[in-house]
């Protein structure tokens, strides 16, 4: 609590909390972000527990203009569906429009098309996911002509083999 709280009084910008336990091998629990939303410049938190429950019920709960937004591109439809108000993207960057859209279609009722765009767009978000983000997403956008560079040390770009399998999901969405 204290460290968010000091981060977010040492600026006048937005704060938006990140709770990724799986890198940080720590959870901020359910009452921990209800209190940093009385904080009033912490905004919301982008969430990647995949906890659903835990989420409905922070988004139940949360005051006015704290938001919620997924972390995972995976799981961006269902906490859509439950009130979320978006996403913090790494596939957004190869299909940001379709991204958008469903985000659009979910947020506005109509459920059934927005996860059509999910599911057809799920091969996508599981592939920049094959090894270690962002590597399969600098493949990616090398392979649809956008110069992004190699991944900094101590990552090293893609194998042979996942560049073909990122290769094939993009030729699959039609993106190559």
């Amino acid at each position: 609590m204290a460290h968010f709280t000091k981060v977010a009084e040492s600026t006048e910008l937005p704060v938006l909390v990140y709770n990724i336990p799986g890198r940080t091998a720590t959870r901020i629990e359910h009452d921990t972000l209800l209190k940093l939303a009385d904080v009033p410049n912490i905004v919301g938190v982008k969430d990647s527990t995949g906890d659903f429950d835990g989420m409905s019920k922070l988004i139940r709960e949360a005051p006015p203009g704290f938001e919620v937004y997924s972390g995972d591109d995976w799981a961006t439809f269902g906490i859509a569906c439950l009130g979320g108000v978006g996403v913090v993207s790494v596939a957004a960057h190869v299909v940001g429009d379709r991204i958008h859209e469903m985000l659009e279609l979910a947020l506005s009722g109509d459920v059934l098309a927005a996860r059509k765009i999910h599911e057809e767009l799920s091969p996508i978000f599981a592939t920049m996911f094959i090894t270690s983000n962002p590597i399969p997403l600098k493949a990616a956008l090398e392979l649809l002509g956008r110069p992004a560079g190699p991944p900094r040390l101590p990552l090293v770009p893609a194998t042979d083999q996942e560049r073909d399998r990122i290769r094939r999901a993009l030729e699959d969405a039609g993106l190559l």
